[in-house]
Order: structure tokens, then C-alpha cells, then sequence
């Protein structure tokens, strides 16, 4: 509890101030009581990716944000990488939040907007702070109803002390907030893991919602390699190229090749082995990647939101039994029909290259047995 305990707002010094601006510049970050227990098991685990739980964190988050608000543009998300020293920087066009918004979002532990929610993935209150896993602070800038509050929460030896660099300056900038980490070089030196690694992350929301604006980065595992960051991000994206049907999708797309994923919402999670092998589709009948659809609502994840709690919880891995029974057989049905629908087996391959399916990944019997 010692670095809550130190935790303090910082404002500078604006001359005379009203009653509501004192109660506001003295305002205390706390843990909400009814809350404690579960920041402080947040708090006493590490996440085992700090980088990627820090973009899942504040990219759910602005995607919320811009659900919210009915928002028309896409979040802009700027990947840390060698040649913007490590930016991470995360802007959505939502209503944004005022001073105390701020102040209850960023600066309090354990306080959510999201908890009681089945529409959104948030709830935990902790992950707002994530940043501070892969930085020492995180900035935030904030517009609305045509106010702009610019805050910063930093780790010190102190502990953490938080603070706003400008409160409540008149603007005419778009509403929306932009929460902007420089992050330690660690988690950004290899090109191969910003590709490997950052794209799962991102990869279930659509690039019409969730737009990476990184451009040129040079590929240091080969030599003279540079091309363009935001090509390479935005064009795996689940929704805008994966075979869909209402339970799940399918691809072969060589990155994606072997992937097993699970959809919370917008947020893909791998599918590992189970104890009791629960959950999988049918692979007989579809060898080729998958990520299965699932309902916020139903499914409960880790604290730290990496994995998908289905130890736990009983309802979830019963949901997540429910969506893949009916998802086998929607793409059961599919290769059903591309079979009885093809003149031969060139046309049948012909089909499954139009769904970016590659044939020898549909190991339906039809096809084994009628048509080798």
C-alpha cells in the first residue's frame, strides 16, 4: 500500500481559484473501498506481455470510447518502434473526459465506468494504468465539451504521483482523448516482434475502427529492408479479410497459419490446449486458422486480461462449448455445399482460393473420399 498511499495530485499554480477549482486541485487519488481486494491481486501480478497489455488496454479502451460517442473516424493507433523512439500513442474521437473524469479514470485505482457493462470490455479499473509497466509515464490529453485537460501519471521513487500540466483550457479541437507512453526500448528493438506479437493484438478489430498510422520502419533482422509499418498492421485484421460466418471465422493466410483464436468482443485471445480439450472445433473438418466468436457478456478474463478465465468459471467454458458446437457446423455446412456446388476438384480449389482458403486445409471427408 505505500506507493497508494503516496499517491498525489500535482496542479500548477493558477492564481486565484474558486471553491469547485480548490476542491478539484486537492482532490486525492484513492482505491475504492469497495474495491481493494481486486486491485491488490492486480496489483501483486505482472502480466506476462507488458507491451501487448498495454496496447490491448488502451486500444479497447478508445474503441469503447469512440462506441460510445457514435465516433465516424477510427481509433489512430502509432506502434513504438526504432524510428519514433518508442511511441505508443492511442487517440479516439470519443465525448473525452473532463478534469474529474480524468482524475476518476487515470488517477483513482480500482473505479471503472465499465463494470457494469456486458457491452464493454472493460471493468477492472487497472487498466488505464497498464502504460506504467513499459514506461515510468503515461501522458494524457483530453478534450471536452470544448475543455482540454492535459495530465500525466508517473511512477517516481516517491511513488505514484500524478499531475495536470494545463486544467480546463477553453479549445476548439475535436472531443476525443489521446494517451501518448514512451516506452523503454526493451519492448520495441526487433521489427520481428512488433510484427509477431502487435498484430494478434490488434487483429479483431477492423482497420475501419482501429487504424495503425505508423509509416516507413527499417527491418534491422535484414539488411537495407524498409517498408511501410502501418501496410504490414492493417492488412491482417480478422473482420476485413477472414472468411465469416455468424459464430467464427476461417483463413489461411500464411501469418495466421496454425493460429487457434478466441473473439471476446473485438479482442482476439489464443485458444491453448485445455485439461479437458473442450472448445475445439472439429479439426477433421477444418485444419486451416479459426477465431471463434464469443459474447463479452459470456466470457470472463483474467484480471489482467490476458487470457480467458474459463478455469474458473463454469458459464464461460459452457459458452465457449455452445459457440464452437455451432460454429463446426456452419463451416461443416459451408464445405458441404463448395463440395456438391464444384463440377471437379479444380473448381472446388478455384472456390476455396476466392475465400482465401487453400485447399489441402479442408480435410472434408467428401473431398477425401469423392473427389482425391
Amino acid at each position: 500500500m505505500k506507493g497508494i498511499k503516496n499517491m498525489r495530485l500535482k496542479t500548477t499554480d493558477m492564481g486565484e481559484k474558486t471553491l469547485a477549482q480548490k476542491i478539484q486541485t486537492t482532490y486525492a487519488a484513492k482505491i475504492d473501498k469497495n474495491a481493494v481486494n481486486m486491485v491488490m491481486d492486480m496489483l501483486s501480478k505482472l502480466y506476462n506481455d507488458p507491451m501487448c497489455a498495454a496496447i490491448r488496454e488502451y486500444v479497447s479502451n478508445a474503441y469503447d470510447a469512440n462506441v460510445e460517442a457514435g465516433a465516424s473516424k477510427p481509433v489512430e493507433l502509432t506502434l513504438p518502434c526504432t524510428e519514433n523512439d518508442g511511441l505508443l500513442m492511442v487517440k479516439d474521437y470519443g465525448r473525452g473526459l473532463d478534469y474529474m473524469g480524468i482524475v476518476s479514470v487515470f488517477a483513482n485505482f480500482g473505479t471503472s465506468t465499465k463494470r457494469d457493462s456486458d457491452n464493454l470490455i472493460g471493468g477492472f479499473g487497472i487498466g488505464s494504468k497498464s502504460g506504467l509497466a513499459v514506461s515510468n509515464a503515461i501522458n494524457v490529453s483530453s478534450v471536452c465539451n470544448g475543455t482540454l485537460n492535459e495530465f500525466v501519471l508517473e511512477r517516481t521513487p516517491d511513488g505514484i504521483v500524478t499531475r495536470f500540466t494545463k486544467e480546463n483550457e477553453p479549445t476548439e479541437q475535436n472531443s476525443g482523448t489521446t494517451v501518448t507512453i514512451n516506452c523503454r526500448s526493451s519492448y520495441y528493438n526487433s521489427i520481428k516482434y512488433i510484427v509477431n506479437n502487435f498484430i494478434p493484438v490488434i487483429a479483431g478489430w477492423s482497420k475501419k475502427d482501429v487504424y495503425v498510422t505508423n509509416t516507413s520502419c527499417i527491418n534491422n533482422d535484414v539488411a537495407g529492408d524498409i517498408y511501410l509499418l502501418n501496410d504490414k498492421c492493417n492488412n491482417y485484421r480478422i473482420p476485413d479479410t477472414w472468411l465469416e460466418f455468424d459464430h467464427g471465422y476461417i483463413t489461411s493466410k500464411p501469418f495466421f497459419a496454425n493460429t487457434r483464436n478466441i473473439l471476446v468482443g473485438n479482442v482476439a485471445y489464443e485458444q491453448g490446449s485445455w485439461d479437458n480439450n473442450n472448445g475445439h472445433p472439429t479439426t477433421n473438418d477444418i485444419s486451416c486458422a479459426y477465431a471463434l466468436k464469443t459474447n463479452i457478456e459470456d466470457i470472463k478474463v483474467t484480471y489482467s486480461r490476458e487470457k480467458i478465465d474459463w478455469k474458473s468459471n463454469h458459464e464461460t467454458e459452457e459458452a465457449i462449448i455452445k459457440a464452437t458446437k455451432e460454429f463446426t457446423k456452419e463451416v461443416e455446412a459451408f464445405v458441404q455445399d463448395l463440395v456438391e456446388s464444384s463440377s471437379d476438384v479444380i473448381d472446388a480449389m478455384k472456390k476455396c482460393i476466392k475465400f482465401n482458403i487453400c485447399p489441402s486445409d479442408i480435410n472434408y471427408r467428401n473431398i477425401n473420399n469423392e473427389r482425391s
